[in-house]
């Protein structure tokens, strides 16, 4: 084939190569400290490439153009190969921008198969893929087609990608986020503040990318849960919460075009409220508040249904109940809440976590403390689940179950074998993890309840699951539970513990709630990919 003009474009800086003169510039751009690594640089002229040319530790990327006027006139098929030294086994996420057809092999293996049988319709394109490489030297081979009489682009970069993710983060305006922050410093302490500390770990995390166009999902950092409730009124203004989300949907939708590419199903949204989407605290039903606070939420009152922007939305969320239109399980991820480790570790989780093994120093059998009544009486509060607890076993010396507040909650939790864990309004609550965080074995009451991280946590070996219907029986069931199984559990429960946690980092080889996560939307990418 009779190139004869090669433009290699590499940070900026351009070499061009003339005929039998290409090798060496080939070989000095090689050399030159400006240019990044880890690249394909390929050139094609008079059939040399840049097989057996070594190249260096890999870092950024690399392009390179074809001259228009250099290719066949029926179209060119060029095929560029070279042998790359990677630095280490592990799996490398190979990212591919091409204005038309491709194949790409390693160590004559096709790996990725984009070829398209005429090159009269270029179209510019992103593909990626994952691959497990050892550590040395691999064989890359590119066959690119490039229409007739038209200009090729072709861009090939790799990098260490254990996860197999990567993630844009919109740079939103303040007013989305950290000035209510600012403003409104105690909500980084509720248990809603999975939304705050998502977002500034994404903005620390390798997986993190600043190019929109090689991300596989976006972030929307939004704090709606933030402000609260004027008093006497509690708990986050979700009247407030759920119009910023939806001015901030209208912000990305005009000011960036990645929304509409897949009507927002590769968006993620932390909706941390009890009734996720909803913003609402019951299932069902409107939102009241008393009638002298109704002239401030012009939208009142609000129905309890999902906001129809958010029905494709990777939604992350504490609410995992079947029985709800506002949890959709084919796209949403079920996390834990924000709770502190503080109150039971302030140092690294190690191995020898005393607080957690066996029922040595625990004085208490069973324990629950909290409401059993919601403040209104609203007869929906937890099923009757609570009510029908305190009645069943209010003076029973082993299953203890208190409906009044105390300061020694934490000490409590840590002098008991199991801790009950009943419904409030919505299914879920931060009893299991504050369990968990105590060494205490949860155990989980509700019918239809999905757990954090349920494909990757065997939550069975380290709770207890009672039937709703099934609550009155609830102390012979824990009887039957064996002093075996009872240490098996635990010890389960030491293995898995920093992974319930946001603000822990675990030891060598355990992950915490941040890790677990990217691991989860990891996998509904791998999911939804096509190559």
């Amino acid at each position: 084939m009779d190139v004869r003009s090669v433009l290699h474009k590499l940070s900026g800086r351009t070499y061009q190569s003339l005929n039998d003169s290409g090798v060496s510039d080939l070989q000095a751009a090689l050399l030159d400290p400006d240019i990044p690594f880890n690249s394909f640089l390929f050139s094609i002229f008079d059939d040399i490439n840049c097989t057996n040319l070594t190249q260096r530790t890999v870092a950024a990327q690399a392009q390179y153009a074809f001259d228009a006027m250099a290719m066949q006139a029926s179209g060119a098929a060029t095929s560029h190969e070279g042998q790359w030294e990677f630095m280490a086994t592990e799996q490398y996420r190979f990212d591919i921008h091409a204005s038309s057809g491709l194949r790409l092999s390693i160590d004559g293996r096709v790996v990725l198969d984009a070829w398209t049988a005429s090159a009269s319709s270029p179209r510019t394109s992103h593909r990626r893929l994952l691959s497990h490489l050892s550590r040395g030297r691999h064989l890359l081979k590119i066959d690119h087609r490039c229409p007739r009489m038209k200009s090729c682009s072709l861009r090939v970069h790799w990098s260490v990608d254990r996860i197999g993710l990567r993630v844009f983060v919109y740079p939103l305006p303040s007013y989305f986020n950290t000035d209510l922050l600012q403003q409104h410093p105690a909500c980084r302490h509720t248990m809603f503040a999975t939304e705050i500390i998502i977002h500034e770990r994404f903005m620390a995390s390798n997986v993190l990318t600043t190019d929109p166009s090689e991300a596989d999902l976006f972030f929307v950092p939004v704090y709606s849960l933030c402000k609260p409730l004027p008093k006497p009124l509690f708990g986050p203004d979700t009247f407030f919460g759920r119009r910023l989300l939806l001015q901030a949907i209208d912000f990305i939708r005009t000011q960036y075009p990645f929304w509409s590419r897949r009507a927002g199903a590769d968006h993620v949204f932390v909706t941390a409220h009890d009734y996720s989407s909803c913003f609402h605290y019951k299932s069902t039903g409107l939102v009241h508040v008393p009638k002298s606070f109704q002239s401030r939420y012009p939208d009142y009152p609000i129905p309890a249904e999902p906001l129809q922007p958010l029905q494709n939305a990777i939604l992350l969320s504490p609410l995992g109940d079947l029985m709800t239109p506002c949890f959709q399980p084919w796209k949403d991820i079920v996390i834990p809440p924000f709770v502190s480790s503080a109150p039971f570790r302030q140092q690294t989780l190690d191995s020898d976590a005393d607080h957690i093994d066996s029922t040595a120093g625990r004085s208490r059998f069973a324990y629950f403390r909290g409401s059993v009544n919601w403040f209104d009486g609203d007869p929906a509060y937890s099923k009757g689940l609570r009510q029908l607890l305190h009645r069943t076993f209010w003076n029973d010396s082993e299953v203890q179950v208190f409906s009044n507040s105390s300061g020694l909650y934490s000490r409590e939790l840590q002098d008991a074998i199991f801790c009950l864990c009943p419904p409030g309004f919505a299914l879920w609550s931060p009893r299991p993890f504050e369990s968990l965080a105590a060494g205490c074995i949860p155990v989980l009451i509700g019918d239809h309840l999905v757990l954090p991280f349920q494909d990757l946590i065997d939550w069975p070996k380290l709770s207890i699951r009672i039937a709703e219907e099934e609550v009155g029986g609830l102390k012979f069931s824990l009887k039957q539970v064996s002093e075996w199984e009872i240490a098996a559990k635990q010890s389960e429960i030491r293995n898995s513990w920093s992974a319930f946690f946001w603000d822990v980092q675990g030891p060598s080889g355990r992950m915490d709630a941040f890790e677990m996560l990217l691991h989860s939307l990891s996998t509904k990418v791998k999911q939804s990919a096509q190559f």
